[in-house]
């Protein structure tokens, strides 16, 4: 059997393996290089915020009209998929916002895009959303 070419400490970050490099002083290292110690940390911030993501992407599809497969499908999305149908979902949000805007229309709220079945949290911060926004400019 072959023996692996490092007997050495590897890389911490889930998924590398590789080697570290040894430095003379200091603090051994725990990630093979300032790209893995960022994946790392970026890694470690979506898990934290992963819950609160979720309910976001739950209340933005709500508002956007998903129904009932694309609320399934959303649950089945990894907290990668999640932060990146998010950052969607507020773009079209803050388009549809701008385009009822310039028909002098208010965007309609959590309440009426959900049919009314939405929980009175989800309302009231969809009220506060739409107060606190700036009108937007016209040219």
């Amino acid at each position: 059997m072959t023996e692996p070419l490092s007997t050495g400490p590897a890389c911490t970050r889930p998924g590398c393996g590789r080697p570290l490099p040894k430095a003379a002083t200091g603090r051994p290292a725990l990630h093979c290089s300032p790209a893995c110690r960022q994946a790392e940390h970026r890694r470690r911030r979506l898990e934290e915020q992963l819950p609160s993501l979720r309910a976001e992407a739950r209340a933005l599809l709500a508002r956007l009209g998903g129904d009932e497969q694309a609320r399934q499908a959303l649950e089945n999305l990894d907290g990668g998929q999640v932060a990146v149908f998010v950052r969607h979902a507020r773009t079209a949000q803050a388009a549809l916002d701008g385009a009822f805007a310039l028909l002098g229309l208010p965007a309609p709220t959590l309440d009426q895009a959900a049919g009314g079945q939405q929980d009175g949290a989800g309302a009231a911060s969809a009220r506060r959303s739409t107060a606190s926004r700036p009108s937007p400019r016209t040219c």
